[in-house]
């Protein structure tokens, strides 16, 4: 006799990690990604926050996180640096940086660092549009 099989749906999940020292950015980049996921074949969105680099390298095991967004400026471990060990780390995850800086160089050494994108503060708005096509073939 054959063994049965239980069929198991795979329910798309998406495991977000917000990192910056402050806590209004990081409910309005929660809140942004939430609502970007509403018409998608993802299901189901987990969101963990830190507030420094610091706190992201010790959570990224428990949470194992899909997309990081990482604020460049913070204090103790700084956003370039996070990024790096994040890399290293969770080599296939999205990672976003978020800043307020509009210098070309800054950015190209976020890049070098293994971030995938740059968004500005000013304009979050367009983070749900960098992460939306990555995010939507992500099943865990």
């Amino acid at each position: 006799m054959f063994p049965i099989r239980a069929r198991v749906d795979t329910v798309p999940i998406v495991h977000i990690l917000i990192v910056d020292d402050h806590a209004g950015v990081r409910t309005l980049i929660r809140e942004l990604l939430a609502e970007s996921f509403v018409s998608t074949a993802v299901r189901a969105v987990t969101f963990g926050e830190c507030a420094s680099g610091e706190a992201a390298i010790g959570a990224i095991r428990e949470i194992q996180p899909d997309l990081v967004t990482v604020d460049l400026r913070m204090p103790g471990m700084n956003g370039l640096q996070c990024v790096e060990r994040l890399r290293v780390r969770l080599p296939l995850a999205c990672i976003v940086v978020v800043t307020h800086f509009d210098n070309e160089s800054l950015h190209e050494r976020a890049r070098r660092a293994g971030a995938d994108s740059v968004v500005f503060k000013d304009d979050l708005g367009q983070l749900p549009q960098v992460t939306r096509g990555y995010l939507q073939h992500k099943v865990r």
